[in-house]
């Protein structure tokens, strides 16, 4: 194929997919979304798995992220057994992020990359909104005793942002983009 028909076909399909997108249902824009408030593990769930955040470390309980990765969870095209198969899977993708290096907690250290290890936020994000995480501010050795969790929506994405009760996020993951 010459570049002169690779470039038309590539503009076709660009006017296609703008198309498509100018016609689709957007997510209505909120300019505020409360937030809920989550109680976190107030102790280190020993053997645990840190994960850092912005000015904080997540703290996950190594039995939780083993037995979800070992959950017989099918996929399926119904929801809650869609994200339970979904689960599975991002809880291999962090358990395998994990390394043997530990933080003043005594916890081993998930190295996790922001935009590579998606999948491995969400499973973060999940255990947070469980309730089944601890949250430590960077500089401290006890757990935050309350957290809050709200959407930020914008016209194109939506993130998922967790803060501390004095309003600083510490962790955020993309929802959905148009």
């Amino acid at each position: 194929m010459t570049s002169h028909r690779k470039a038309s076909l590539a503009w076709m399909t660009l006017m296609c997919l703008s198309s498509t997108i100018s016609h689709a249902q957007l997510p209505k824009a909120q300019e505020h979304n409360a937030y809920q408030a989550i109680i976190p593990l107030t102790v280190v769930p020993y053997p645990c798995v840190s994960v850092q955040g912005h000015g904080a470390r997540i703290l996950l309980s190594r039995n939780d992220l083993v037995a979800l990765s070992t959950s017989d969870a099918k996929d399926s095209t119904e929801p809650k057994q869609r994200l339970a198969f979904l689960a599975v899977q991002r809880a291999k993708e962090l358990l395998a992020k994990v390394s043997s290096t530990q933080d003043d907690s005594g916890c081993a250290m998930a190295i996790l990359a922001k935009h590579a290890d998606l999948d491995a936020l969400y499973v973060v994000s999940y255990l947070l909104e469980q309730g089944k995480a601890a949250v430590m501010r960077d500089g401290k050795h006890t757990p935050e005793l309350q957290i809050l969790v709200g959407q930020s929506p914008g016209p194109a994405m939506c993130m998922e942002n967790f803060e501390f009760s004095d309003g600083k996020v510490f962790f955020s993951v993309l929802t959905w983009v148009v």
